[in-house]
């Protein structure tokens, strides 16, 4: 026999059902669907600072739907929005439904419905992916502070965001508008080969003059092969999106992309480097308890990557408070009272 997928298991399971199981117990409960487990601690954090700010005292019952392995969770969360209410929301990862709104019937359903609440981000990775802050964890992996001969990764950020931004936002404006002449992934494929610092040398600063040259390559391309569509509207939309984020250009490109092919290996060549400075200097000392300094400080050192993954600090991001703002909006309006 057959056994019932999770989906038709979930679907069982209304909001009218829970609001029914909040009247029993008395207690008010709201069922959260999200997309995977490394999803919970965004959404938790986020359910839990609205509900104290919207002053209610609710439970949180929240669910990952998706499998780890087949990342087919935004897929599997939307397939409930027939059973979405006031006792039951849905949480996804924007992808591009946001930034590109209305270039497929799953974005407008995600960007209407009150119920289904976004990250607004392409996804979790943009949040770790947050520059403020990651000064201190790379600090924090080195056991080490900042050495003066480094170039200012934070000043990297910023001029690889200046120089991305407007190639990206024409790609995301021609899925939206050019969906039928535009290849989307072959250009997106070129944009994140022109970010990649998987192979870096030493000198983050000329691999910044390539990627300069690279982006702006592609831009030109852009306006070059799709000028007739870049336009006033072009603009607006630009300006729009620019607004929203509030220049964290990070927040717009793909997370994954950004963590592999940018953050990561910035962050692991910046504390190599330390790591190599700090273990020439243990070396150079002539005192009786180099080799135990030396075992020391290597038990002390924490993976970069590790850090990174298990950021919390998601309230630096400017999506955040829009996350936020969403979540006290609807506890006001459907659980106050």
């Amino acid at each position: 026999m057959n056994q019932p997928s999770n989906n038709r298991m979930l679907e069982e399971a209304d909001s009218t059902f829970y609001e029914g199981v909040s009247a029993i117990l008395e207690r008010p409960t709201v069922r959260v669907y999200v997309e995977a487990f490394d999803d919970v601690v965004l959404w938790e954090k986020a359910f839990n600072e609205a509900k104290a700010l919207a002053n209610i005292d609710i439970d949180l019952d929240l669910s990952p739907v998706g499998d780890e392995k087949e990342s087919d969770g935004k897929g599997k969360v939307l397939q409930q929005s027939g059973i979405a209410g006031p006792s039951v929301l849905l949480c996804v990862d924007s992808d591009y439904d946001f930034v590109a709104k209305g270039y497929r019937e799953q974005s407008v359903l995600i960007n209407e419905n009150e119920f289904i609440f976004q990250t607004y981000c392409y996804s979790l990775e943009n949040f770790l992916c947050d520059p403020d802050g990651l000064p201190a964890l790379f600090t924090q992996a080195s056991k080490r502070t900042t050495l003066t001969e480094e170039a200012d990764y934070e000043e990297v950020f910023d001029q690889i965001g200046e120089q991305a931004l407007a190639p990206l936002l024409m790609m995301l404006y021609l899925l939206k508008t050019e969906a039928d002449n535009f290849s989307f992934s072959d250009y997106r494929s070129r944009f994140t080969s022109s970010i990649s610092f998987i192979n870096a040398t030493q000198d983050i600063n000329s691999k910044l003059v390539l990627i300069t040259a690279e982006l702006s390559q592609l831009k030109c391309d852009l306006e070059q092969t799709f000028a007739v569509d870049l336009q006033q509207a072009f603009m607006e939309w630009q300006q729009q999106i620019s607004t929203f984020f509030e220049g964290q250009w990070h927040l717009v490109v793909r997370g994954h992309d950004l963590l592999d092919k940018v953050v990561l290996p910035i962050a692991k060549q910046i504390c190599n480097d330390r790591v190599t400075k700090k273990m020439q200097e243990l070396a150079d000392r002539t005192a009786g308890d180099k080799a135990e300094k030396i075992q020391q400080y290597n038990e002390s050192k924490v993976h970069p990557q590790l850090l990174i993954k298990n950021r919390v600090d998601f309230e630096k991001t400017v999506v955040y408070k829009h996350i936020i703002k969403d979540f006290t909006t609807f506890f006001q309006k459907y659980h106050v009272g």
